[in-house]
């Protein structure tokens, strides 16, 4: 069987370093950093079973999980501070299996990771590509197709105001309802992320949204997750760009295709978050982002003009359609 095409053991877009050394134990291993790690999430590297759940207290490799995948591989993380999944569980590759820690013969919280054949540590390779031996080097994650989830959970993030509170929505945008409050400093759970309004806040300009809950979402400018991207997967009931009509006040007409000789088939508000699928080229609008000939395609046979949506472009942000 062929060998698993492994990914780094954290959520997609995260940055850690990476350092190998001749003299560590086993050899072939590698210790994970980054600032701040301690409870950090540890996902799985590839789909897989878990074989063994072990705390070995202040001893080796302390609390440690091992995942069986195809061909005689399996995957080793070490040092755990707490492990979310249980023995003969099965995992998809980005499932949450636990957390970075310090337990074991550990002199600071970093993951221990080792990827083996047959039992045996070989030199790691994530996404196709042989990590650095032997040094230091630092790794984006593309870890983006898994749940994230481990027994329940998700991605860990917290709220970073300036002491005030942050609106919890009911959609990813400033229009949605506004359907709880989070205080500075509060933990939250993300199970998936999307695109919606670009929002200022403590982390710049991002138009990611974190979803914490059914129907509820917070802006990723306000949440430390340890990236300016993606750390969860995209949420699939909002697969697609999200666009804001603007208007100068009046109802946007949707058409069957992308053209005004086109049949009406609904209306929307000023304002009106949509999701685009896909994106073509039609009639010449003239709207409030000036002239354009795209078309974004919100639904089947439901296009708006590009010129009345906002998605943070004058070009195309979608693919093109079919």
């Amino acid at each position: 069987m062929s060998t698993p095409k492994f990914q780094m053991p954290f959520p997609c877009n995260q940055k850690w370093t990476a350092q190998t050394r001749k003299g560590h134990s086993p050899q072939n291993a590698v210790d994970l950093n980054r600032p701040n790690d301690h409870g950090d999430t540890v996902v799985a590297s590839a789909d897989g079973k878990v074989v063994t759940v072990k705390d070995l207290g202040n001893r080796s490799y302390g609390k440690y999980v091992i995942i069986e995948h195809t061909g005689g591989w399996d995957t080793l993380y070490a040092h755990l501070s707490k492990i979310t999944v249980k023995q003969g569980q099965k995992v998809s590759m980005g499932t949450k299996i636990g957390e970075v820690g310090n337990t074991g013969n550990s002199s600071g919280a970093h993951l221990h990771y080792e990827q083996r054949k047959n039992k045996s540590p070989q030199k790691i390779k994530w996404n196709g590509s042989q990590i650095l031996y032997w040094g230091t080097r630092q790794y984006t994650s593309k870890n983006c197709k898994g749940s994230g989830g481990g027994g329940g959970g998700g991605v860990k993030g917290t709220v970073k105001t300036k002491g005030a509170n942050l609106n919890v929505r009911s959609g990813p945008g400033t229009k949605n309802k506004i359907v709880g409050k989070l205080s500075n400093g509060s933990t939250v759970t993300i199970s998936c992320q999307t695109t919606g309004e670009t929002i200022t806040g403590t982390y710049g300009k991002s138009n990611i949204w974190n979803k914490i809950g059914t129907g509820k979402y917070i802006p990723d400018a306000y949440t430390y997750t340890g990236s300016s991207g993606f750390v969860a997967p995209k949420c699939k009931s909002d697969s697609g760009v999200k666009g804001t009509v603007k208007t100068k006040g009046a109802n946007l007409n949707v058409r069957s295709g992308p053209g005004t000789k086109n049949k009406i088939v609904g209306k929307l508000s000023n304002g009106s978050t949509v999701t685009i699928s896909c994106q073509t080229t039609g009639e010449t609008i003239t709207g409030t982002y000036g002239k354009s000939n795209i078309w974004n395609k919100i639904g089947t046979g439901k296009y708006i003009p590009d010129a009345y949506t906002y998605t943070g472009s004058n070009g195309f942000v979608a693919p093109k359609c079919k």
